[in-house]
């Protein structure tokens, strides 16, 4: 056996692990799918299809090590995935599944996530002759888009595994691709992305919350606001549907309007702050997968930036013109979406140093529309599953989960800071708005608020 080689951490997987390291739990970074197959699947082959797959996807063989010094180093194993088993759940109630499911990934991998294998799946044999799989990861080593990608090339493996056809190439090693990340900040490029954050805070943002002004987070005559404590890290999670109606028509109305479709849900979160607030200025957190080549798409690794959207705008426009302004803003923040998230802190810190435990921006949003589960070769549904903790008091999640062509907003809440019942009237205010604002644009924010706010 060789001697084991030592990398360091890419940007992303270094920053990911500097914004959590007070949350000691490790289970926080627990990132997962259940995928339930709606058709027929042949045990075994699905079996050798995973083998193969967490194999020849190099992130999945990636391993954590701190050394001496307490720096976190990762490593490639040459040992064969061991985390795969078969769970009979044949004679189960659905609740019962539930909650074996909800163990699994609410668990740390053991020895605090060092020197272990970080992905493991259980494929469980379901009522009826169904089955399923469950993929718990962590996040240092793979992020939401990375596990779709394994999905993927899961389903492709499957295929050609049935068919007798070539089996998909193995994945590229991830070492280039890390050196890359850091060989970017160095450049001229990154200090000019950081110049324009310099600019972007040069006025103070304003605090917005869900709950809206009354609420115990906001501050009396102050622009921040209280943010969430390590008191208040259990989560929930509300799984509301996009009816595949309402997602076909943002997307041909997008399309017509050469905007991005995410730009449609941006307005609407933003609009509902916004009013809830008592501001115009709004800042939320829009995640962004900045996996431009074909090597960062397959690499792995934790590569998605969350970076502060901010928009100020008033509600006397009209929906059209809003929605072009939210797309101008979201376009101009992907040119300068690769600078570290603890840079952006920095800066904004710099320029109005909110008190320890205070903030402006307490909604992140993650957009994944990108399944596209209508071309996969097996029928299922997928969908991720609250460990029972969230590190920001809303995070939206909106994806699909079936090929059905609808969507859902997951929308995983701090119990104890946001409100259910303010949850489910974002939820409702999206619909509402964006259908009635597709329908006439012609019409000012503020008329289709006072409409559609319930």
């Amino acid at each position: 056996m060789k001697e084991r080689e030592y990398h360091i951490l890419s940007t992303g997987q270094y920053q990911y692990v500097m914004l959590f390291s007070a949350i000691k739990d490790k289970s926080f970074n627990n990132i997962n799918v259940y995928i339930k197959f709606l058709s027929a699947v042949e045990e075994q082959t699905l079996l050798r299809a995973i083998q193969y797959t967490f194999s020849n996807l190099p992130y999945c063989s990636l391993r954590l090590h701190e050394t001496e010094e307490g720096e976190l180093k990762q490593y490639m194993s040459e040992e064969e995935p061991q985390n795969i088993e078969i769970v009979d759940f044949s004679d189960k109630t659905e609740e019962e599944i539930d909650r074996a499911i909800l163990t699994w990934c609410k668990t740390a991998f053991p020895n605090q996530c060092n020197d272990v294998e970080l992905i493991s799946a259980r494929v469980l044999r379901l009522p009826e002759g169904k089955l399923g799989v469950v993929f718990v990861a962590d996040h240092v080593i793979i992020d939401a888009y990375a596990l779709i990608h394994l999905v993927r090339y899961l389903d492709k493996t499957y295929a050609a595994m049935v068919e007798g056809k070539e089996l998909p190439a193995p994945g590229p090693l991830p070492w280039e691709e890390i050196e890359n990340t850091w060989a970017f900040e160095q450049t001229k490029r990154y200090q000019a992305d950081l110049a324009w954050w310099e600019k972007e805070f040069e006025e103070e943002p304003h605090f917005t919350s869900v709950n809206g002004v009354g609420s115990p987070e906001f501050i009396e005559g102050k622009n921040y606001g209280r943010s969430q404590t390590l008191a208040q890290l259990r989560g929930d999670i509300l799984y509301r549907r996009f009816p595949a109606e309402f997602v076909s028509r943002i997307d041909r109305e997008a399309l017509k309007r050469n905007v991005s479709p995410q730009a449609y849900y941006l307005l609407a979160i933003r609009t509902f702050l916004a009013r809830v607030s008592q501001t115009d200025d709004v800042m939320l957190d829009s995640l962004v997968t900045r996996r431009s080549t074909r090597l960062q798409r397959e690499v792995g690794l934790s590569y998605a930036n969350m970076l502060p959207f901010r928009t100020i705008m008033t509600e006397e426009q009209s929906f059209d013109d809003a929605l072009l302004q939210v797309s101008e803003k979201q376009r101009e923040l992907y040119r300068h979406a690769s600078v570290y998230p603890c840079d952006i802190g920095a800066v904004l810190n710099d320029h109005h140093d909110a008190p320890l435990g205070c903030t402006y921006r307490t909604v992140w949003l993650t957009y994944q529309p990108f399944f596209h589960l209508e071309n996969a070769n097996l029928e299922f549904e997928a969908h991720a599953i609250s460990i029972g903790m969230v590190g920001t008091p809303l995070y939206i999640i909106i994806q699909p989960k079936d090929n059905s062509g609808d969507l859902w907003g997951n929308y995983v809440h701090a119990v104890g800071y946001t409100e259910p019942k303010n949850v489910e009237r974002l939820h409702s205010f999206i619909l509402d708005f964006l259908s009635e604002g597709m329908e006439n644009g012609e019409l000012s924010v503020k008329e289709l608020t006072d409409r559609n706010l319930k």
